[in-house]
């Protein structure tokens, strides 16, 4: 989905992160985000933050404003149970900010998990099945819901862009 919009002339919304967990922190600064050391750290730096997998993830307003203003068309990925965290993004920023729940059934969820060490697989397995439940939920805090794949079945990237296409064309729409 990353690839989708870096492709589609999305900007990534900068992350920071605070975790103790080495593997994360070397995921982390390998994709280019920065990493604090303590959670106080990250509560002074950022304006939104969810925890996740004992690791806490925060944000700035300052891009979500950028995004909401229609100055850059931005992205990010959440693997967030925190449902205050998504209420209080549509509470901010309403229509400007489109929630999109992605599906992965279990064999998918269970395949994308493999460029993981063995250790942490089962727990983001675990929070991947955490995050059906958010959606199931609430469903009505979502804006839309993308297939990744059926029951038993294996990712299909061209269908899953089929959805996103949709998505983009109809929300660029709106922001004309």
């Amino acid at each position: 989905v990353r690839a989708y919009f870096d492709a589609s002339g999305f900007k990534r919304m900068n992350k920071i992160y605070h975790s103790c967990n080495e593997e994360d922190i070397r995921i982390v600064t390998d994709d280019g985000f920065a990493v604090v050391s303590t959670p106080e750290e990250l509560h002074r730096k950022c304006d939104y933050s969810y925890q996740v997998n004992n690791r806490l993830i925060g944000f700035n307003k300052i891009d979500f404003d950028s995004a909401a203003n229609g100055a850059e068309d931005m992205y990010t990925s959440v693997a967030c149970t925190d449902i205050d965290f998504l209420i209080k993004l549509k509470a901010d920023y309403g229509n400007y900010v489109t929630l999109i729940y992605a599906y992965l059934d279990d064999t998918t969820l269970e395949n994308a998990l493999q460029i993981y060490e063995e250790a942490s697989r089962e727990q983001r397995f675990t929070t991947g099945k955490a995050l059906k439940h958010v959606y199931i939920n609430n469903p009505n805090l979502f804006d839309h819901v993308v297939l990744y794949g059926g029951e038993d079945s294996v990712f299909n990237e061209e269908n899953l862009y089929l959805q996103l296409d949709g998505i983009v064309a109809r929300a660029r729409s709106l922001e004309v």
